[in-house]
């Protein structure tokens, strides 16, 4: 294993080039520059799906971490098998229960599969954990633009790019997700006309200088929109 360090925040170990807090979110100012999983993201990165597996696999076999765990998940669903990302997910509950990137990344499966209100109970956990973690804001603000309930989507990732954390690549989707939803939000208000339907002008005229009804022959008037 190399060197890693340490959150100033939560303590947790948080090997890789990542400059936030894998546990909690918060900011690593001096973050070491290798270690297994970053070498696996640098290999997925490249396609090589096989050789990240194998990093992590033989980082797993020295230390049975929730970290590796979360990102063997990741690897997992980027290969589409989203019941292995869940096993390893839940694996790195069992070591950390207050992992709450695994909560956040579950409470994703839960929307992807349509399970409303375990994905939000998983990802007010998150938040309650990480409250500015941007990878918790992301999968929140999924489940929001789902829902339709843009606004929310809106206020948390605008909150979430405030700060200075987050890995460059999570950034980057917040922005652009963020600039999705604006651009959602501005066309849900806009006014489209409305076709009426047309009326022949020699009826309406007849029937606005109608008699009172019942006035012919004990017989009610018939409006010309029937």
């Amino acid at each position: 294993m190399t060197e890693s360090t340490f959150c100033p925040a939560c303590g947790q170990r948080a090997p890789g080039p990542d400059r936030y807090c894998r546990r909690c979110g918060a900011a690593i100012a001096d973050a070491a520059t290798s270690g297994p999983i970053a070498e696996a993201e640098a290999l997925a990165a490249r396609g090589e799906l096989t050789a990240a597996f194998a990093v992590l696999q033989r980082a797993l076999a020295e230390s049975d971490a929730a970290d590796t765990h979360v990102a063997l998940g990741t690897l997992e669903l980027r290969r589409g098998d989203a019941a292995a990302m869940r096993r390893h997910l839940e694996q790195a509950l069992a070591i950390d229960p207050g992992y709450a990137l695994a909560y956040a990344y579950l409470g994703g499966l839960e929307t992807d599969a349509g399970r409303i209100a375990a994905a939000l109970d998983l990802l007010d956990r998150a938040r309650a954990l990480a409250p500015t973690d941007l990878l918790v804001a992301l999968k929140r603000a999924e489940l929001w633009t789902r829902l339709g309930v843009l606004d929310r989507a809106h206020d948390e990732l605008r909150d979430a790019l405030r700060n200075d954390g987050g890995a460059p690549e999570h950034r980057a989707l917040a922005q652009s997700m963020l600039a999705a939803v604006d651009r959602k939000r501005q066309t849900s208000f806009v006014r489209r006309p409305v076709s009426l339907p047309t009326l022949p002008l020699d009826g309406v005229v007849r029937w606005l200088t109608r008699r009172p009804a019942g006035a012919v022959h004990g017989k009610p008037e018939v409006s010309p929109w029937r």
